[in-house]
């Protein structure tokens, strides 16, 4: 392993492994956004197929944190960025800053956000969700009465136990409008 001028670690690739690293990396899907003009003639191969596969790790991760946002139906106005944060207590605010971090998913502990309406509880926690996506978790929002109808109908499809084990496969669950559900 060799260290880059910016500290970066770069590994040797020694003469046979050329010839496989150069067919895989014909078939990757960053490679293509690697132009010939970023490539220093006193490179040698190894750092430019570093480089092929630095921006392909890239690619991915983007391309991952894309679907996982498709698949996590959080409303994509309702980020961190569109949310002010001056709005709450100082304390409040802290214990925010230390829910982006997503430790808590780790700890399997629930969050609740009460309040009136209208007062921000669905933006902070979408807002939440957003940021923990961005961190690679699968995140899930809905609202609790689709929620409770969804639960319904796999019941009633003897499909209730696929249902939660597709719901299980989230690291967190958005739940909206709790306080909605009548019995």
């Amino acid at each position: 392993v060799k260290l880059r001028k910016d500290g970066v670690e770069r590994r040797q690739i020694h003469g046979g492994d050329y010839l496989a690293l150069a067919k895989w990396t014909a078939q990757l899907r960053g490679a293509q956004l690697l132009r010939a003009d970023l490539v220093d003639a006193t490179d040698a191969y190894e750092h430019y197929l570093f480089e092929v596969l630095e921006r392909e790790m890239e690619v991915r991760r983007q391309n991952r944190i894309e679907r996982l946002l498709r698949q996590s139906r959080l409303p994509l106005e309702k980020d961190l960025a569109s949310f002010d944060l001056k709005r709450l207590p100082r304390k409040l605010a802290q214990q925010v800053k230390t829910l982006l971090d997503g430790r808590f998913l780790d700890r399997r502990e629930n969050i609740l956000a009460f309040g009136n309406p209208g007062s921000g509880q669905t933006h902070l926690l979408c807002a939440i969700g957003h940021a923990l996506v961005q961190r690679g978790n699968k995140v899930l929002f809905a609202s609790c009465s689709l929620l409770v109808q969804e639960l319904l109908v796999a019941k009633r499809d003897l499909k209730l136990p696929r249902y939660l084990k597709r719901m299980s496969r989230y690291d967190g669950l958005v739940i909206d409008e709790v306080g909605y559900i009548q019995q």
